[in-house]
């Protein structure tokens, strides 16, 4: 089973923090480990903050945490809970209404700034002799275009921070 990131680009103004996008990042355990030392060890350059609960924005938190609603849901993929299946399963409960997840895991945050020391080091990383497995062929790790975006977006915003977690 693999392991996914759920990344969300939120942005300040005027002391409060709106939801840019959810970029799509694809699978890539060298960047997971550099942020958070999820899939490759020894390799985590930032530490772990969690999930920013006091202060995400609404559409972060109702896709990191479940939303505990009357409306049973019967497929899979959904982010609703009813209050009797919440108390079965004992599910803590991140806010009123809003309670963890038991599939995500490591939450944390970056700035634009621990971002870019990311990338500096992920390309820095060669491809031969890894101890992870890797997609591309050059002597040296290129940047995946999406985590690239990502940061060009996060540049452009000013003050802003991506928020993530992981699943398996």
């Amino acid at each position: 089973m693999g392991c996914d990131i759920h990344p969300h680009i939120e942005y300040r103004k005027h002391d409060s923090w709106y939801h840019y996008c959810q970029p799509w990042i694809l699978r890539n355990y060298l960047f997971f480990g550099l942020i958070a030392g999820v899939r490759v060890q020894g390799v985590q350059m930032m530490s772990l903050k969690g999930f920013p609960i006091a202060d995400a924005t609404f559409e972060t938190k109702h896709d990191y945490g479940l939303v505990v609603t009357s409306f049973v849901c019967e497929w899979g993929g959904c982010n609703l809970i009813t209050e009797e299946r919440a108390a079965e399963r004992g599910y803590k409960e991140l806010e009123p209404g809003l309670l963890n997840h038991p599939d995500h895991h490591t939450p944390s945050w970056l700035t634009t700034e621990e971002l870019r020391e990311v990338i500096g080091a992920y390309s820095r990383y060669p491809t031969k002799d890894s101890p992870y497995r890797v997609r591309h062929t050059k002597p040296r790790q290129a940047i995946p275009d999406e985590i690239a975006a990502v940061y060009q977006s996060m540049k452009v915003l000013g003050e802003s921070r991506l928020v993530f977690w992981f699943d398996n």
